[in-house]
């Protein structure tokens, strides 16, 4: 009598790796979903974040009555008085998100910087010398949606 295996033995051997494959594949994928989304929530909350820090930075040397907050809540346009440019002697910096969910500063007119993409909203309200910012940006990830907002108060100048 020859030892050996069974075809039993061989199939259900090739049964058995066939699924600790599968389940190794499954974990490797969904790490790698799981990396891929917080890389993209990394890169997208670091985009709004820096566009947020420039923005607070000139709406500090802003006074309240020199803000003018329009569309709902969506636009705003403020002076800087270090901001006036000689040449046209604007010195009005506008912020809003354009049709292309884009956050854009406008400064002088008709002169855009994009900040960041991707923004669904951007909301001010301003009470006394307070001004809170809500942006609230989103990226499709793999069909899978993922919602960054950021709220910040600054206290404008007197």
């Amino acid at each position: 009598m020859k030892k050996g295996f069974t075809l039993v033995e061989v199939l259900v051997s090739i049964l058995l790796l066939c699924f600790i494959v599968g389940a190794l594949i499954a974990v490797f994928t969904m790490g790698r979903n799981v990396y891929d989304s917080n890389e993209g929530m990394l890169d997208m909350q670091r985009i709004v974040r820096q566009s947020i820090e420039g923005m607070i930075r000139e709406l500090r040397q802003s006074r309240a009555a020199d803000i003018i907050i329009g569309g709902g809540g969506a636009t705003i346009s403020f002076i800087v008085p270090i901001s006036v440019d000689p040449l046209t002697n604007s010195s009005s910096i506008q912020y809003y998100v354009d049709a292309n969910n884009q956050l854009v500063r406008e400064h002088p007119s008709g002169t855009l910087q994009v900040l960041a993409v991707n923004v669904d909203s951007l909301n001010f309200t301003l009470n006394g010398n307070m001004l809170d910012i809500v942006i609230q940006a989103a990226i499709d990830l793999r069909q899978q949606d993922l919602i960054f907002t950021v709220r910040e108060r600054i206290s404008l100048r007197s």
